[in-house]
C-alpha cells in the first residue's frame, strides 16, 4: 500500500499543461515522425533521461512508413511515463492513448539506449489516420490545433481571425506531411549552406563577386597586397593605427612647441 500511495504521490507532481502551436511547427520541431499499426503494449521499468529508474507503458509499433527520422525495421516501441508493475502503479495525465490495431502518426525522440522512442509531445503527438469519403488519408487528433467533429476540425474563431467559429481549416493528409517534411527540409539545408566573407576593404565591396584566378585565391587578393590574404589589414584596423600616429604626432608637436616657448623666456 505504502507503495501505491508513494507513486500516486509523485504522479500527481506531473501535471500536464498544454499549448496549442501549429501543426507544421510541431512538425518542424520532431526528431522523428512514424506512421505504423499499434500491437501489443506492456509496463516496465526503464531509465529516464536524467538516469533514474521510471515505470513505462511500452508500445509496439508495426511500421509502415518513417515520414521523417530515422527510424528503421519493420517494428519500432513507443514508450510512455506511467503504467503498472510488480503492484506498483503510475498514472499520468495527458499521456497518448493507443489501443491495439489503430492506425497511427507518431512524433517522437531519438533512440533511447534500450531502444525504445518516447513520444515527444504526450498526446498531442499522436494522430489516428482515417480515410475519408473522397479516399484520402486524414488525421485526427488535438495536436492538430482543434477538435475533431463531423469530419472537420475546428479552431477557435479570435485565435483564427474568422468570424465565423464553425469555419472549417485545413485538414492535413498523409500527402500533406510528406510534402511538409520535404520543404522543411530543403529550407533547412539551404538556411544552413555556408555565406562567402570577402572581407571589408573598398575593392572588395566594389567587386562582391570574385573572379577565378589560377592560384586559387579571388582576384582581388593580388589587387590588395601582395601580401598573403590573411595579413592584410583591415579598415578598423587601418583607421587605429592612423589616429595612434596622429595622437603621438599631436604630442610630440606639443611639447616642442612648450619647449621652445620655454626658451624664449629664459
Amino acid at each position: 500500500m505504502g507503495k501505491f500511495l508513494l507513486i500516486f504521490g509523485i504522479a500527481a507532481a506531473f501535471a500536464t499543461t498544454f499549448y496549442e502551436r501549429s501543426f507544421p511547427s510541431s512538425v518542424q520541431d520532431a526528431t522523428g515522425i512514424v506512421r505504423g499499426k499499434v500491437g501489443m503494449s506492456y509496463s516496465d521499468w526503464g531509465v529516464a533521461s536524467d538516469s533514474s529508474k521510471r515505470l513505462y507503458t511500452f508500445v509496439e509499433l508495426q511500421l509502415t512508413e518513417t515520414l521523417k527520422g530515422e527510424a528503421k525495421g519493420s517494428s519500432i516501441v513507443l514508450r510512455e511515463l506511467g503504467g503498472a508493475k510488480d503492484g506498483v502503479a503510475m498514472e499520468v495525465s495527458g499521456v497518448a492513448r493507443f489501443e491495439r490495431g489503430e492506425d497511427v502518426v507518431v512524433m517522437v525522440g531519438a533512440p533511447n539506449a534500450d531502444g525504445s522512442y518516447d513520444v515527444r509531445g504526450m498526446m498531442m503527438a499522436k494522430f489516428n489516420v482515417e480515410r475519408g469519403n473522397d479516399g484520402k488519408e486524414y488525421l485526427s487528433g488535438p495536436g492538430l490545433g482543434g477538435a475533431t467533429a463531423h469530419g472537420h476540425v475546428y479552431k477557435d474563431a479570435k485565435r483564427e481571425g474568422q468570424n465565423d467559429p464553425q469555419s472549417p481549416v485545413k485538414r492535413w493528409t498523409i500527402d500533406d506531411i510528406r510534402d511538409l517534411v520535404r520543404a522543411q527540409t530543403q529550407a533547412g539545408n539551404v538556411a544552413s549552406k555556408p555565406v562567402a566573407n570577402y572581407g571589408t576593404s573598398q575593392s572588395r565591396r566594389q567587386n562582391p563577386t570574385p573572379s577565378p584566378s589560377t592560384s586559387g585565391q579571388p582576384s582581388w587578393a593580388s589587387r590588395d597586397s601582395a601580401l598573403p590574404l590573411q595579413s592584410i589589414p583591415a579598415e578598423g584596423e587601418r583607421g587605429s593605427r592612423v589616429n595612434l600616429l596622429l595622437g603621438i604626432g599631436i604630442v610630440i608637436g606639443a611639447g616642442f612647441y612648450l619647449l621652445t616657448r620655454f626658451r624664449s623666456r629664459r
